[in-house]
């Protein structure tokens, strides 16, 4: 039989004009305490499973002639790019995770975000897992730096009851 539960976890990035966060991974490594033949908890769903900034781009081209013939013009329509700011990966897996990705739009990643997975898991064996921070921030004088969080031990797991 299986087990479900809901973890939510809720991250704020605070602005740094000194260290920048361009990039951050937050993964749930998900584990049970049964034998190895067990099948392993699973992320269900993920939410938000996608978010995008989207960006106009405009191709208008303006050709002008001044020799005295009337001007001509021509115009393209406008288009817009979008780009990933936040992708969730491992649905399905026993290692989901979030990455976030700063944009054109967004070129550092700030405020407050909230994660949501449903986890699958063996309902006879206690399951946990285990959250893992990491960050890529931007450093005047030593250029990108990967940094992973110390978290707390109330933090940095979570276990799901039988």
């Amino acid at each position: 039989s299986s087990a479900y539960y809901l973890v939510s976890l809720v991250l704020s990035f605070y602005p740094s004009d000194k260290a920048p966060i361009i990039a951050a991974d937050i993964g749930l490594l998900l584990s049970h305490e049964g034998p190895a033949t067990t099948e392993a908890p699973t992320a269900w769903s993920m939410t938000p499973s996608e978010v995008r900034t989207t960006l106009p781009e405009s191709t208008s081209v303006k050709i002008t002639a001044n020799l005295g013939f009337p001007k001509g013009e021509i115009r393209s329509p406008v288009t817009s790019v979008e780009e990933p700011f936040l992708l969730a990966l491992g649905e399905g897996q026993s290692n989901p995770e979030w990455r976030f990705r700063a944009t054109s739009a967004h070129e550092e990643i700030v405020g407050t975000h909230r994660l949501s997975v449903i986890v699958r898991a063996p309902g006879d064996f206690r399951c946990r897992g285990a959250v893992v921070i990491a960050a890529t921030v931007l450093k005047r004088r030593a250029g990108l730096l990967r940094c992973r969080a110390k978290l707390t031990p109330n933090v940095a797991s979570v276990t799901f009851p039988r």
